[in-house]
């Protein structure tokens, strides 16, 4: 189906089926008289490429393998709903609700997530270079081996997630909340990071190369092995810090 510009604004979509279909099994027994055959369908291959779907319900729809490249999803309800192998290249998810939904296979690249609620989502290893998530709320969610390479997580509630071997390289975590967040071997290259929240983070063997963290909250944080070479820590709190050479800061 190519709905390419549809405007779906405001539509009340809820468990509707726009992506692909299951083949249906046949009813009973195929050789038996008088028994009817499904007939299978055949996959649903839906574009809504630049689409209107600002404050669309969508919760608990069957959106796979759904082109939504450049949509405008604006303010959306996707509860529940099932994006797997979905297309949401520069897509506009603003403030978007995606709790419970499946993300298997999205492409997020360039999208548009600010303000989105996107606590405790799975998010391993997505592409997601280039994604706007300012103000977004990621509180415990998934977010292992993600590739945020040049992301803007500005006052971002990040707290609790997991991002071990996160590619963070320039992104942007001004004023974001990461207090407990597992940052384990995390490549942060030239992040930045003024007066970001990382009290309790665990930031072992992280890379923090032209860091810029003046004025971070690391108070209690755990960096043995963390690279800080020409990291910016002016006005940083380190009171408790396990430190790289593994000595406590006091």
């Amino acid at each position: 189906s190519d709905l390419y510009e549809a405007d779906l604004s405001g539509a009340n979509l809820e468990g509707a089926i726009l992506g692909r279909r299951s083949p249906k099994r046949p009813i009973g027994f195929p050789n038996a008289p008088g028994v009817r055959m499904a007939i299978p369908s055949a996959p649903v291959d839906t574009y809504l490429g630049h689409a209107d779907l600002t404050g669309a319900n969508l919760r608990n729809a069957n959106l796979t393998y759904v082109n939504f490249e450049h949509a405008d999803l604006t303010g959306a309800n996707l509860e529940g709903a099932d994006l797997s192998g979905a297309n949401l290249k520069f897509a506009d998810l603003t403030g978007v609700i995606l709790w419970g939904v499946n993300l298997w296979g999205v492409n997020l690249q360039g999208a548009k997530l600010q303000g989105a609620k996107l606590q405790g989502v799975n998010l391993q290893g997505k592409e997601m270079q280039l994604v706007n998530l300012q103000g977004a709320n990621l509180q415990g969610a998934d977010l292992w081996e993600v590739n945020l390479t040049d992301a803007n997580l500005t006052e971002a509630n990040l707290t609790g997630v997991k991002l071990r071997d996160a590619n963070l390289t320039r992104a942007g975590l001004n004023r974001a909340n990461l207090t407990g967040a597992n940052l384990t071997g995390a490549i942060l290259t030239s992040a930045r990071l003024v007066s970001a929240n990382l009290e309790g983070t665990n930031l072992t063997f992280a890379n923090l190369t032209y860091a810029k963290m003046p004025h971070a909250n690391l108070e209690g944080a755990n960096l043995f092995g963390t690279n800080l070479t020409s990291a910016d820590l002016e006005g940083a709190n380190l009171r408790g810090a396990t430190m790289p050479d593994g000595s406590i800061h006091d």
